[in-house]
């Protein structure tokens, strides 16, 4: 990125790099289809963020002590994503690895003794 950037401040020509189809495939130039970020890992009243691109998801997440929050987004005008096609596709495959794979330790906010 550093490159492109002072080729626009130079008015030098931009590198092929960056003008390399599969660079733009790839998330070059702000087309991520998919961008994710962890909110933290503290309760939080609510999450936030947006996805990149017009036909792009977004996926937040915040890790607690006993749980993990996720929040998935996507345009309601893009003919190309659907974030509720999306949560339902992948909330069995969650739910069944962390019955599976993992086990949250007793803590003070789940009741448990």
């Amino acid at each position: 990125m550093g490159l492109a950037l002072i080729a626009l401040e130079d008015g030098t020509p931009m590198p092929e790099l960056f003008l390399d189809p599969s660079f733009v495939r790839s998330g070059g130039n702000g087309n991520f289809i998919l961008s994710t970020s962890c909110n933290g890992y503290t309760p939080l009243i609510g999450l936030c963020g947006v996805q990149v691109c017009k036909d792009g998801y977004g996926a937040f997440y915040s890790i607690e002590e006993t749980r993990i929050i996720i929040a998935i987004s996507a345009f309601r005008d893009s003919t190309e994503t659907n974030a509720s096609a999306l949560v339902q596709g992948n909330s069995a495959l969650i739910h069944g690895h962390a019955k599976t794979s993992c086990s949250l330790p007793s803590s003070k906010y789940s009741g448990d003794p």
